[in-house]
């Protein structure tokens, strides 16, 4: 399950980006976000998942998100997720976080696609320890319980943060502004029926638009979507559409100081045929 892999896949960027910082390197944001879709596609391959869709359109959207995730709820309906991913530096600071001085800012095109969409919008940053004395302990909950510090390798805060950070008069984004008490753990979204949907339009499998721009790249099959959609806004597609349908989570609830460490490809080989 998509779950399932992302509580092993969060531990593997989280160590990833430690050990670049040790060096102060960096990794691109849109290499991991590619690298991210590679390790989700291949896992879903592998494990023959049936209840994960993934596609791919050469474009970038005017609303500003990276990812856009749909994944099922208990009543059988779709929210939207819209993510924009944004990775740390060496420092702890998200580099690309920042006012630009044309208008609208990033944060302001993810909130008119909430208004336009019933969308939920929050930032996906990539994470890893840049200190050398340890970040703060987790304190936010989701129905996994709380999340250990390498969970956060993808860490999501909503898009009103965001704003309110820099409607404050802020210059720059750390890690720091937002973790531990405004950011969850991306398994909120991949494990979870979502806690607050309250004003989010809930869509039907129907009405998810995956027709041209995109593109299937999981299952391999050629795209049988060619419909006309409800709402075909093509300026609100992001480069990446996932849809995941229940069953979200097969396994018991998580515990990372459990959970032994592994590359995610490393217990699929057993299910090869």
């Amino acid at each position: 399950m998509p779950c399932t892999f992302i509580k092993s896949e969060a531990p593997e960027l989280f160590d990833l980006l430690t050990n670049v910082f040790k060096y102060k390197l960096k990794l691109a944001e849109i290499g991991i976000t590619d690298l991210l879709i590679y390790k989700l596609t291949e896992y879903c391959d592998v494990n023959h998942l049936s209840n994960v869709a993934i596609y791919h359109a050469k474009q970038e959207s005017v609303y500003g998100a990276d990812i856009d995730l749909f994944v099922e709820q208990t009543t059988g309906k779709f929210i939207w997720f819209a993510l924009q991913a944004k990775v740390m530096n060496h420092q702890g600071v998200y580099k690309d976080l920042r006012i630009k001085k044309k208008s609208p800012q990033q944060w302001e095109k993810l909130k008119h696609n909430e208004a336009t969409h019933g969308a939920k919008a929050y930032y996906l940053f990539y994470n890893g320890d840049y200190t050398s004395f340890g970040l703060p302990t987790p304190t936010r909950s989701d129905c996994q319980g709380v999340p250990g510090i390498s969970d956060y390798g993808y860490g999501i805060v909503e898009r009103r943060h965001i704003e309110a950070h820099f409607s404050g008069g802020a210059l720059k984004a750390k890690l720091t502004d937002f973790y531990p008490h405004d950011m969850d753990a991306l398994r909120k979204l991949l494990c979870c029926d979502y806690d607050d949907p309250m004003g989010l339009t809930e869509y039907a499998y129907a009405d998810i638009h995956t027709a041209a721009p995109y593109v299937q790249i999981y299952p391999r099959e050629v795209n049988p979507d060619t419909g006309i959609r409800a709402n075909p806004d093509v300026s609100a597609f992001a480069p990446f559409r996932i849809v995941v349908s229940k069953p979200l989570a097969a396994d018991d609830p998580y515990d990372i100081s459990l959970h032994r460490l592994m590359r995610v490809l490393e217990p699929l080989k057993f299910k090869r045929p």
